[in-house]
């Protein structure tokens, strides 16, 4: 059940600091014929896309820092470098599936990725 709740916590974070960037952004970004049936109202509200980018890559990215702290024997440094190097892969990941899940040009789904997983990441650090 703590590693469970371990997941959880990191993924309501994220949520609360990634979901309120993306709607903002996709707001301002949207195009006329962007459209997906996972939105509300207009297309303007994409909260279902949001949680399912975040439920498929938060928790994999924590069950694999978790693997890194407890199973192997790199420095805390060598951690975060390769942490650092995942978030990069997230990033995409997040993109295309923002792309396919919001009908969007790939420009506004870098986007939407780019600006939620850098303020997520940076804090990180303050948390």
């Amino acid at each position: 059940m703590d590693t469970i709740i371990d997941l959880l916590y990191p993924l309501v974070l994220t949520l609360l600091i990634e979901y309120p960037i993306v709607q903002v952004l996709w707001i301002f970004i949207k195009d006329k014929k962007d459209g997906s049936k996972l939105t509300f109202w207009k297309n303007r509200i994409i909260i279902i896309p949001a949680l399912i980018v975040n439920i498929l890559t938060n928790p994999a990215i924590n069950i694999f820092y978790r693997f890194l702290i407890n199973i192997t024997n790199f420095s805390p440094d060598t951690i975060w470098i390769i942490i650092t190097l995942l978030e990069f892969v997230i990033w995409a990941l997040e993109a295309i599936l923002y792309k396919y899940m919001l009908n969007t040009r790939w420009s506004n789904a870098f986007l939407l990725a780019l600006s939620a997983n850098y303020l997520s990441f940076i804090s990180s650090f303050m948390l």
